[in-house]
């Protein structure tokens, strides 16, 4: 048994309290400018030695420096409006402005830093929540687990741990960057006998792409490659995150570019990026694409020369903007020695470019699974048991049980108690109760409203329920998702679901209820539910032994059911939040 596992046995053995934000830090919103300050100052300086923190991510959101503050102790700040979710942790004396948020927390109750990693389960830990803002009002209804201060400091100390490792680790990488940089620019400066050539005369084709009519569903979803310039990124290209048919090939001057050759991205945010194509694949129109000939340069050397001369050609940007275009780039010259000496010089940089950037090995793999590693711990050691959320919140006259948590506002007390007494007669207690009101927020851990006790839940996977205990069960269950549809918004593409908390061993299992289908559709996800909870039961007995949280996914298109592991879903998420992140940054580029 760990320490933790030993304070949470004898500090809170019945479960852990889930408070409002509001109930254990004082939250305000950011103010305009002060009178006195320098925009863009990185270090403090006698006369400005206070930062202002803005909305952004880039430096730690660092605006600039005053010589005043308006926040004295050490606080939490969050971004609420374009990097909507974005919370960290500011020392003392700053100067929060416009777009974003302060948390101050009660030292009696919480710790600052456990208050900034429980943001993370209240479902604020993104960069994009589907919400165009976050306001105080709607932050003070947020809800965290509070254990004892002394489980606090314990969880803050693992987890630091593992973020110390990951700062040691990415000093390391920016380090070897720089060192990859200063070998790079000697190896690449040479003397006048060295000609410098157009990369049209280097090369056997040029070439840009075309974007397919984006409301032509017949061009995308295909197995062609297509690659936009936001995943154009100094790296090798291996796979695409778009696809088109060969419909959109056929119908449009889109063009095969070959496996191994140079793309340099020509258009807004991400004009100069250069990358190399390992598969053959299409673009489009903002990549410039280079086919080079081998008898006269080596693809690799190219792509270190267009890398180290990345401000060489920022300069020939043009237009608002910022573009560059094809002619540019077909006459832009670099340096070409023998193909031996090439061959020298790739070998050197090839090294060091693995060692930076390559996301199957060297330091890039290393962060990436220290960083999954530490989102895993985190999501574990967050999720609590809710105190009172067992047996004290089921029917005592029934061994098999649902309990609905703050919907009984929203039901009139005539179809609860009908919906009761139906689930009786087939063995089945029913309790509705309120713990935590307001609380619907855009979160998958605050849309749990249906919690199913361990022995219904074995009955209802196993397929031992009777038939009209089973059809009676998915009936209540339609019939409450229906009745609070409207609680819960939709979010861009994705809806935001009730959902309902499943319990099989020790395990847990959150799964979505989809208000928006019929009675017979619904009868039908249940039963692909019930499968998809077998092969779990089957297959992955020694995990459900153990506390572990699944989340069930639901695609409601395709009907297909998937389930995860909580750490695979959180990695999942964050792949998406960053492409979201990149997709705006890129904003300039058709989709």
């Amino acid at each position: 048994m760990t320490k933790l596992d030993r304070l949470i046995t004898e500090l809170c053995p019945d479960g852990v309290e889930y408070v409002k934000l509001k109930e254990v830090a004082k939250i305000s919103a950011g103010g305009d400018l002060p009178e006195n300050y320098v925009k863009g100052q990185k270090i403090p300086t006698e006369q400005f030695p206070y930062p202002i923190y803005s909305n952004g991510t880039e430096d730690g959101a660092l605006y600039g420096f005053t010589n005043g503050y308006k926040i004295e102790k050490e606080a939490v700040t969050i971004s609420a409006r374009g990097t909507i979710g974005y919370h960290a942790v500011r020392a003392g004396k700053f100067t929060p402005i416009v777009r974003l948020i302060t948390l101050i927390a009660d030292e009696s109750k919480i710790i600052t830093k456990f208050l900034d990693y429980a943001l993370y389960v209240a479902g604020i830990g993104g960069v994009t929540t589907g919400i165009p803002s976050l306001t105080v009002p709607m932050l003070e209804k947020f809800e965290i687990p509070l254990p004892p201060l002394a489980i606090q400091r314990e969880i803050v100390r693992i987890l630091d741990n593992f973020t110390e490792l990951t700062a040691e680790l990415t000093a390391e990488l920016t380090a070897r960057k720089k060192q990859y940089e200063y070998y790079r620019n000697e190896l690449l400066t040479f003397g006048d006998d060295v000609p410098m050539v157009p990369l049209e005369e280097i090369s056997l084709s040029s070439s840009t792409g075309v974007t397919p009519k984006a409301d032509n569903p017949e061009y995308y979803g295909g197995d062609i490659p297509w690659l936009r310039t936001q995943e154009v990124r100094f790296v090798d290209v291996w796979d695409t995150e778009m696809r088109i048919t060969e419909k959109a090939l056929k119908e449009t001057s889109l063009k095969w570019v070959p496996a191994n050759s140079v793309i340099v991205a020509i258009s807004g945010a991400t004009a100069g990026r250069v990358g190399v194509s390992k598969i053959p694949l299409t673009t489009n129109q903002h990549c410039c694409c280079f086919e080079i000939n081998p008898v006269m340069a080596l693809y690799r050397y190219v792509f270190h020369c267009l890398s180290k001369a990345n401000e060489d050609i920022l300069r020939l940007k043009q237009g608002a903007r910022g573009d560059l275009n094809a002619g540019m780039m077909r006459r832009f010259t670099i340096p070409l020695p023998s193909l031996e000496e090439q061959a020298r010089i790739v070998a050197i940089l090839d090294r060091f470019d693995a060692l930076t950037t390559d996301l199957a090995s060297g330091l890039p793999a290393e962060i990436e699974a220290r960083r999954k590693q530490y989102e895993y711990y985190r999501d574990k050691l967050l999720m609590f048991e809710e105190a009172n959320m067992s047996n004290t919140h089921y029917d005592d006259k029934y061994e098999s049980n649902i309990s609905v948590l703050n919907v009984s506002y929203f039901i009139p007390s005539e179809s609860r108690k009908e919906l009761e007494q139906i689930l009786n007669s087939q063995g089945i207690g029913l309790l509705f109760y309120e713990q935590r009101q307001d609380s619907f927020q855009a979160s998958l851990f605050q849309t749990v409203i249906v919690y199913i006790n361990g022995h219904l839940t074995e009955l209802f996977v196993c397929g031992l329920l009777a038939p009209a205990a089973y059809d009676t069960l998915k009936k209540a269950i339609c019939f409450i998702a229906k009745s609070i549809s409207g609680l819960f918004r939709k979010c861009d593409k994705d809806e935001t679901y009730p959902c309902m908390k499943l319990k099989i061993g020790n395990a847990e299992v959150i799964a979505p209820i989809p208000d928006n289908l019929s009675d017979e559709q619904f009868s039908s996800y249940m039963d692909t539910l019930q499968s998809t909870l077998k092969v779990l039961l089957d297959n992955e007995a020694r995990k459900v032994e153990r506390y572990n949280i699944f989340i069930i996914e639901y695609d409601g298109h395709t009907e297909r059911i998937s389930i995860k592991s909580i750490s695979q879903y959180g990695t999942e998420r964050a792949a998406e939040q960053r492409k979201a992140r990149e997709a705006k940054d890129c904003k300039g580029d058709n989709p």
